[in-house]
């Protein structure tokens, strides 16, 4: 019984300390969605950008460039289908704005791995 119940907690502070460690640096709090999304975008020459988290808030992966796009080019197209156009970029954050005046605003960062779009 003691080995089941060490082993159980293990886990349960393994499991935590990988949500954290996700959350930290993805903002997802899954680590298994974003250990699994990162590498559909990056080993999946199909997958341009995927989606790894709806809610609390809109979080997606990309590719860092493809076809001669940078991540940058990559978000403006899909946010240009989207019906929103590029406004203002201060920083890592770029705001994109619709016809109605609706704003989506992202944090954009880019490695040589992914992108991380996250909407803020």
């Amino acid at each position: 019984k003691i080995i089941i119940a060490v082993c159980i907690i293990a886990f349960v502070v393994i499991a935590f300390i990988s949500m954290i460690i996700s959350a930290n640096l993805t903002g997802v709090f899954n680590p298994i969605s974003s250990v699994y999304n990162i590498s559909k975008v990056m080993f999946d020459e199909d997958e341009l950008y995927v989606v790894a988290q709806n809610n609390p808030w809109k979080i997606m992966f990309s590719k860092p460039s493809a076809d001669g796009k940078s991540a940058q080019e990559i978000l403006d197209e899909y946010m240009k289908k989207e019906g929103y156009e590029m406004s203002d970029r201060s920083g890592s954050i770029i705001t994109y704005k619709n016809e109605n005046g609706n704003e989506k605003r992202i944090h954009f960062s880019v490695n040589q791995y992914y992108s991380l779009w996250e909407w803020i």
